[in-house]
């Protein structure tokens, strides 16, 4: 019986006369029942990594405020401390990138040590309690190197982003060797020498794992700090690795981005490049007002003075009054262009957008919103940014995910999170063959 085997049944245990247990209503099952869609089931001689990407749910969120329609015992920490550990159990993945991580220390640092797993882990900035946490198997990866990001540091147009719109998200970046290869034990070694650059796909992984801003009115906000994170990545491996070796390292980028499908950060994270309006609101004020008060957000377009389209969000107080982005209430900063474009220098795919040809329904699911949050990028550096694949990654290949729960699961209990589900995200899986350097 392995760690991880023991702490989800016990020890075996003798059989005891009396009264019969209960069963449990909602027990655990290999992969919480889940099914497993199988891309590639060919024999393969190259490292497999199983990854899996969850937010959890900081247990300072867990009220009744926030999920009306969530049983108070399901919310509690009682129930939900041995929900999540079994369930993040249940997966058996190598490598776990988990956002909204509290009680990191007290907790989940020593009962994930138990079931096998070494860590690393970015608490918020600021006196939050959450942050972002890299489990990986302690048999078989050596941590090698560790950065934390702080993503208050990333730059925004404007004066917006001062101490009153610092939002102390994090995110942290891991360099994790394989202990063994070819059935050869490795002894861990970071940065390797030039005479191993060959190899340097097979033997490492560079592992990120972030969570961005969530308010939707903040569309900027999201962009800088995903542009910042995806710079950090690429300044880390070019400091420690060099121009030319930092293209042999897969990367799987693991992350809440808050931010949907068809928006700009994941044409950022999925394009490298994107481009958005330089509107600022000529009273700070009124920014400040959204944030305190229940306002009603919908997604729409203005047209700037030249008749191009932007994507645009109407802000809705609760006495119907309605605020537009537009030329009559906004400016653009002087000395700037009217549009900021980001670029990023990192070549990422959606590792389900490559299983599916589509993204999930959602990952995210509660009595207010139902969306895709949450994703797993995979990919590298560019090699050449002018001539880049956009079919699929050269250093990785998806052999298998896990397919997310349907709408008629997630509403069992009204919506998530539930008794089955601890969280109101839903977890992802999936297993990446990393492929030599050609």
């Amino acid at each position: 019986m392995d760690e991880i085997d023991a702490l989800l049944n016990g020890p075996p245990k003798e059989k005891k006369r009396g009264r019969p247990k209960k069963d449990d209503p909602h027990p655990i099952k290999p992969f919480m029942g889940r099914e497993k869609i199988i891309l590639n089931a060919e024999p393969t001689s190259n490292p497999v990594h199983s990854i899996l990407c969850y937010n959890i749910l900081c247990q300072s969120y867990c009220k009744s405020y926030f999920f009306p329609t969530s049983d108070r015992k399901s919310l509690s920490w009682l129930y939900r401390k041995e929900r999540i550990e079994k369930e993040l159990l249940s997966y058996k993945a190598d490598i776990m990138c988990l956002q909204e991580v509290d009680k990191y220390t007290n907790h989940w640092r020593h009962r994930l040590f138990k079931a096998g797993y070494s860590s690393c882990y970015k608490q918020r900035t600021r006196a939050k309690v959450d942050g972002c946490a890299i489990f990986y198997k302690t048999h078989k990866y050596y941590l090698v190197y560790e950065k934390p990001i702080e993503l208050n540091n990333a730059s925004i147009v404007g004066d917006l982003y001062d101490e009153e719109y610092m939002t102390d998200n994090v995110g942290i970046i891991a360099i994790l060797q394989l202990q063994t290869q070819d059935k050869k034990t490795l002894t861990p070694c970071f940065p390797p020498s030039k005479a191993d650059q060959q190899h340097v796909s097979r033997r490492y992984l560079c592992v990120v794992n972030v969570h961005l801003f969530w308010n939707p009115l903040y569309t900027d906000i999201k962009i800088s700090q995903c542009h910042y994170a995806l710079h950090q990545v690429k300044s880390y491996l070019n400091m420690t690795l060099g121009d030319e070796m930092s293209k042999h390292i897969p990367i799987v980028l693991c992350g809440d981005f808050n931010s949907l499908p068809n928006g700009e950060v994941y044409n950022l994270l999925t394009t490298s490049t994107t481009s958005i309006p330089r509107i600022i609101p000529e009273k700070k004020s009124t920014l400040k007002q959204i944030n305190d008060i229940a306002w009603r957000v919908e997604h729409t377009r203005i047209n700037d003075e030249s008749g191009t389209s932007h994507g645009a969000v109407l802000i809705s107080n609760p006495h119907g009054e309605g605020y537009v982005p537009g030329r009559s209430n906004v400016h653009f900063q002087e000395g700037y262009h009217e549009h900021a474009t980001f670029k990023s220098e990192l070549e990422l795919y959606s590792a389900y957008h490559i299983a599916n040809e589509s993204e999930p329904p959602f990952t995210n699911f509660t009595s207010k919103f139902q969306g895709t949050l949450d994703y797993v990028m995979v990919g590298g550096v560019q090699d050449n940014p002018h001539q880049m694949n956009r079919t699929s990654p050269e250093l990785i290949k998806i052999r298998c995910m896990l397919k997310t729960i349907d709408e008629k699961e997630a509403r069992e209990h009204d919506a998530l999170p539930s008794f089955k589900y601890p969280s109101d995200h839903i977890a992802m899986y999936c297993e990446l063959e990393a492929l030599p350097k050609q």
